[in-house]
């Protein structure tokens, strides 16, 4: 029993992120993961659902069909494999096929696992069967394409060839046969041990009628008018009484002839009943005594037909029935194939449990090192489990994407992973799928709720995406570190705006006020124009008497600091990033913090960079189209950046002469 608090002596485990783990890259750990405790695992659970893991590879591993991977289950699956299998090389590697000489001999599984690879490669005629693929397993319409060796106990005709594929067809046309596992009717030994008795009570049955030129078809008239003819001789008899309507004849006849009048509901049965039942048994007219004699015909003949043996035995010949049950050899030779197949159904029982084997040997090792430990989630060559694809937004390629069951309550925990987490819904062919995108690199970029995207998932099948929740958190330290210039600028902008507005509003109001002639509204205009002035006047004399080193130590020092913590405190929060919150939420169960280096941002998110080598030298086209719609537009520009340069030159020139005007300067007072 596997001890659940004790590491053992002898297992030396791996440093990874700073937390020693069994990484499964040799025979010897994988044997390993039967003697380390699953506290010391990074996952102790996982959810069948939302895994990028082979769909039946996970359904075999659920070995408890709860819906759930867990330690017995993954347990169980690496004792399969040392049982099974002489050695476990195929498993590290993670190889699609099993050579026949690796099944064990000294285990009855891998015994039975062995024949039934045989038989496989024998049913699929592969030449040289040293190995059983994984494909060839899964190739059951192959597999069972020859019916004495699918072992499902039926023999269907079109797999046989001359007097036994003649007989088994005429067998079916008989009696009803079995569905072969590849859907085509057949025989079974049941059918065959039993033919020669059910085809000698048919005979028998057949020399038994009570009257041989009656048939069924005269049966069948005789009951669409019984009802009928015993009604009328009731009333001959007793021509008072209430009977059903209508009646074979206006008058209570003893005697009827098929001349007779007959009620017209009735006639096309009352023809009938002389055609095929009276004429032949030679009846020229219809009494009590002659009906009777009719009705006793038809009920002897329904008894007997009440005992029919089960069979169409009428779909052959007389004759070619009684040949059939002296066909002994044939029957002898129809019943050792079927015992040939029969011999192979427990082999044959074994498929599943073989493509379990090869299926755990190709992905169970890329599984445990997603569960027992998590070196794919930080190696670039692979995807983890947990990812169940990969998502294309704002181009960029986007690799840390999981799957969310219940995103309310998956908000509510993934956000304090410390990511800067995007919520898609995903439109599938057969309905919809939420998702979690993990954003990481070196921007964010243009991201906002509606943004449209595309999900691959790992079959590379496209599905459109659109963001509809946010959580937003540092993406690097560089966001971190602009971020308070950012809000600055923010600042800045918001209070020059503002204070344009409020000029704007007092230079309308000046010129908006109503006064009784037209010379006060100019003195208006003129008092409101001097206002302004006098405010312009006295900002830049305000500006022009502070040093420039003043305004650095009251605006750019704080700023630093500000920018400095903000870094810090960013930078520790992207440090101590948690996939373990995210992935909680989407049903695993964590046994550590699962963290996210620096480096492993551009592992998850990478950037649509054109390499030099594809990247042309011509003239960038939109110059190209410029020029064609503006020809003067290049022309334009540098004059602009040309003024602006004497501008900057000439104020920088003339800058004391500028601060001696500005202050001495006073705005005109108008009366």
């Amino acid at each position: 029993m596997m001890n659940t608090f004790l590491v053992p002596n002898t297992l030396r485990l791996q440093k990874l992120n700073g937390r020693p783990q069994l990484i499964i890259l040799s025979t010897d750990a994988l044997k390993a993961v039967l003697e380390l405790p699953p506290r010391y695992w990074s996952a102790n659970s996982a959810p069948i659902e939302g895994l990028s893991s082979n769909k039946t590879f996970l359904t075999y591993l659920d070995n408890d069909n709860n819906n759930r991977i867990m330690p017995t289950d993954v347990v169980s699956a690496v004792q399969w494999l040392i049982e099974t299998l002489t050695d476990l090389n195929g498993c590290i590697l993670g190889t699609s096929s099993i050579p026949l000489s690796n099944f064990r001999e000294d285990t009855q599984t891998g015994k039975q696992l062995k024949e039934t690879a045989t038989l496989v490669l024998n049913n699929l005629h592969k030449t040289t069967p040293h190995e059983i693929q994984l494909q060839d397993v899964q190739e059951r319409a192959k597999i069972v394409q020859f019916g004495a060796t699918n072992g499902d106990g039926v023999l269907p005709p079109s797999f046989l060839e001359g007097v036994e594929q003649s007989f088994v067809q005429d067998c079916l046309q008989i009696f009803e046969g079995q569905r072969d596992i590849s859907g085509e009717l057949g025989i079974n030994t049941e059918l065959l041990l039993n033919f020669n008795t059910k085809v000698a009570a048919w005979l028998l049955w057949l020399n038994q009628c009570p009257h041989k030129i009656f048939t069924e078809d005269m049966l069948n008239t005789i009951d669409t008018i019984q009802h009928v003819l015993d009604e009328h001789f009731i009333w001959t008899k007793h021509p008072n009484s209430d009977l059903k309507k209508p009646l074979l004849t206006n008058t209570p006849t003893t005697t009827l002839c098929f001349n007779d009048w007959v009620h017209p509901s009735l006639r096309v049965h009352w023809k009938n009943l002389w055609t095929q039942v009276l004429g032949p048994l030679s009846i020229q007219e219809l009494t009590v005594q002659s009906w009777e004699q009719v009705w006793w015909i038809a009920e002897e003949y329904r008894n007997w037909l009440r005992v029919r043996p089960n069979g169409n035995f009428t779909n052959v010949p007389l004759d070619r029935l009684q040949e059939m049950c002296l066909q002994d050899d044939i029957q002898s030779s129809l019943h050792q194939k079927l015992a040939k197949d029969k011999a192979v159904s427990n082999q044959l029982l074994q498929l599943s449990n073989l493509e379990k084997t090869l299926l755990f040997q190709q992905d169970l090792c890329f599984f445990l090192n997603s569960f027992v430990n998590f070196s794919n989630f930080y190696n670039p060559k692979f995807r983890s489990v947990p990812e169940i694809g990969s998502l294309l937004l704002d181009g960029r390629w986007f690799r840390l994407v999981v799957q969310v069951p219940n995103k309310s309550k998956h908000i509510q925990q993934a956000q304090h992973s410390g990511f800067f987490l995007l919520y898609l819904t995903v439109t599938l062919t057969s309905g919809t799928m939420d998702i979690a995108v993990a954003v990481t690199g070196s921007n964010r970029g243009d991201i906002h709720i509606g943004k449209k995207g595309v999900f691959y998932d790992i079959d590379f099948v496209q599905c459109p995406a659109e963001i509809t929740d946010i959580i937003d958190n540092p993406i690097n330290i560089n966001e971190a570190l602009l971020k308070p210039i950012e809000k600055l600028q923010l600042l800045i902008t918001q209070r020059l705006e503002r204070f344009s507005n409020e000029q704007e509003r007092k230079l309308e109001s000046g010129f908006n006020t109503e006064t009784p002639s037209e010379k006060a509204h100019w003195v208006n205009s003129g008092v409101t124009l001097a206002a302004l002035s006098s405010s312009f006047a006295y900002l830049l004399k305000t500006l022009s008497s502070v040093k420039i080193s003043s305004i650095f130590l009251v605006i750019f020092a704080p700023l630093t600091l500000l920018a400095v913590f903000s870094s810090l405190v960013a930078g520790w929060r992207l440090h101590r990033r948690d996939l373990g919150p995210i992935l909680e939420a989407s049903g695993w169960g964590i046994n550590h913090p699962l963290r996210v280096p620096d480096w492993a941002s551009e592992v998850f998110t990478h950037r649509a960079d054109v390499p030099k080598q594809n990247q042309s030298r011509e003239t960038d086209l939109l110059r190209v189209f410029e020029h064609t719609a503006n020809p003067l537009g290049k022309i334009t520009r540098i004059v602009m950046w040309v003024t602006l340069l004497l501008l900057i030159c000439t104020v920088w020139w003339q800058w004391d002469n500028m601060l001696i005007f500005i202050q001495n300067w006073e705005p005109p007072i108008t009366s």
